[in-house]
């Protein structure tokens, strides 16, 4: 058996004999850095479709503002499209959460206590943030029953300041009374959210906030976890094939470089293709995606302030 590492530009092609350590090495890297992509990928997904939700909620408004929104089908389709985006929403954490252990111990090499400090990383979430404990529930609620809000509430007012501005917002409506229907949903969320308002209906836009900066809390700390091994497989992929492709300079994509095996007879019993744009996406998603702390006192705007201009 021999292995090689091949690579075709646009000019021309070549290859060089690789021993079957470098060989192997390359291979473990490469699958971990395609591990630790997916991974990222599925936190993307969290944070494209949060971005998603947001712009709903602009465009909601802005169509109030401009088009003076009052015709009940209207109002029904613009709830709608909340309920849809965030049921998308829960369905990307959903998948996130539900696959983050089988990912972490993908890379770590399935390390014994991977399983145990991922579920501490959720119990702790879920105990300090109410808007986990509170959409975890929702989640649950909204795969087996009903849907992820029960009204949208089209909201007007004056800016406190003159001269005044006329404010147009809408906001996603939790209705407890709805809740209590679905005899299965957890009881202590329920007498939790009671505890803290008469009113039965809350904005679900904190609650969603809260937990997007909860699953952004448990996502840096497995991103720590994963580091040594990230560096340590990206290190090893630059370096052998640093030292082996017939560029002059490493091609941080690996563009047209692949990885062959071939046996005795010279037929080609194995080809990894080692650029297949993981890479770049994966060090994309670590660049853009960062922790998002506090992310329940922010917020977008297009209010005109005069001292935005100061």
């Amino acid at each position: 058996m021999k292995y090689l590492i091949y690579q075709l530009n646009s000019k021309s092609s070549s290859e060089k004999l690789i021993n079957e350590t470098d060989y192997h090495e390359i291979l473990i890297s490469r699958s971990c850095l395609l591990e630790i992509s997916l991974f990222e990928e599925k936190y993307n997904f969290i944070i494209e479709n949060y971005i998603e939700f947001e712009k709903e909620l602009l465009n909601i408004s802005t169509q109030m503002m401009v088009l003076q929104i009052i015709d009940p089908v209207e109002m029904r389709e613009c709830k709608n499209n909340l309920s849809r985006r965030i049921a998308n929403l829960l369905t990307t954490c959903t998948m996130y959460l539900d696959s983050c252990q089988h990912h972490m111990k993908t890379i770590l090499c399935n390390q014994k206590e991977i399983d145990e400090k991922i579920d501490q990383l959720k119990n702790t979430q879920y105990d300090n943030i109410l808007g986990y404990r509170v959409i975890e529930a929702l989640r649950n609620h909204t795969q087996h029953r009903g849907f992820p809000i029960h009204n949208a509430l089209f909201s007007y007012s004056l800016t406190a300041d003159e001269p005044h501005l006329h404010r147009h917002s809408v906001i996603p409506v939790l209705d407890l009374s709805e809740l209590e229907k679905n005899k299965k949903f957890k009881t202590a969320i329920l007498h939790e959210l009671k505890s803290l308002s008469k009113k039965f209906i809350f904005d679900m836009r904190i609650f969603i906030r809260d937990y997007i900066e909860a699953i952004s809390n448990i996502h840096k700390i497995l991103r720590e976890m994963y580091e040594e091994k990230f560096i340590e497989s990206e290190n090893k992929l630059k370096n052998i094939v640093i030292n082996n492709v017939s560029d002059s300079g490493f091609n941080y994509y690996l563009s047209g470089v692949s990885l062959l095996s071939i046996d005795e007879n010279g037929e080609m019993i194995n080809r990894q293709t080692l650029y297949s744009g993981f890479l770049e996406n994966l060090y994309n998603y670590r660049k853009q995606n960062t922790s998002l702390i506090n992310l329940r006192k922010r917020y977008s705007s297009n209010e005109i302030q005069d001292e935005d201009l100061d």
